[in-house]
């Protein structure tokens, strides 16, 4: 497996962090890196407490030579994976009272933009959900599934209405995702004939025409009495 990822730089840190940990677990350091391995105790042996060491030092140099040389010095001073770890996540991810608040609100004022697809919309709320989880706090299922309508163009109306309906265990947003996909689908195809049948009946029909002068037309009895007279 290639160890080099896209070195981190100051507007990409949840691509990077994700690669990061697929290079971590490849090379068998992640739980080191979070704290979840402990060093060998005392009756270990030597041999054993090298290999650890080795592990540790590997887990660091994975991360740093991984971090953009504008970043790195963020964590010169260590030498450690875990707290090189935990530096960089604090850095991009403070877990302070504020930030999980301006999340928070941005989650529950994120609209959908006009014409916006339904799948855009739901990745930026993921994506939200997402930085809130690294700040410690999960927005409740049943409200992940309301933002994803509450917002909605009136075209939708009639679907929401029947989502509101649903019971509990459904109102989820993955399976109001699904449904909303699929009204999605059903409206343009609704637009796309609507815009057909328009077309069709703003063109006029080509019919035969006949010039009606020329047809031979059985003559006025009373003139052709007056004729033979």
């Amino acid at each position: 497996m290639n160890d080099k990822v896209a070195p981190l730089t100051s507007d990409n840190y949840p691509s990077w962090k994700q690669d990061m940990i697929a290079i971590l677990l490849d090379r068998n350091v992640y739980d080191i890196v979070l704290g979840k391995e402990n060093p060998p105790g005392d009756d270990a042996t030597e041999k054993e407490k090298m290999r650890f060491k080795k592990r540790c030092n590997k887990a660091f140099s994975s991360i740093y030579l991984n971090v953009s040389k504008d970043l790195r010095p963020l964590i010169a001073d260590i030498t450690e994976g875990k707290k090189a770890w935990e530096v960089i996540q604090k850095y991009f991810h403070p877990e302070s009272r504020a930030r999980t608040i301006g999340l928070l609100d941005r989650f529950f004022s994120c609209r959908i933009e006009i014409n916006e697809k339904i799948g855009l919309y739901a990745a930026i709320l993921r994506k939200i959900m997402a930085d809130l989880l690294d700040c410690g706090e999960k927005v409740p299922l049943k409200y992940q599934a309301f933002q994803l309508i509450r917002f909605l163009p009136d075209c939708f109306g009639a679907i929401v209405q029947a989502i509101y309906r649903w019971p509990d265990d459904r109102f989820t947003f993955d399976q109001v995702l699904n449904e909303l996909i699929a009204e999605e689908a059903r409206l343009e195809q609704c637009s796309r004939d609507h815009e057909q049948f328009s077309l069709h009946s703003a063109t006029p029909l080509r019919t035969g025409t006949r010039n009606f002068s020329k047809i031979n037309r059985p003559q006025d009895k009373t003139k052709e009495y007056k004729n033979r007279v």
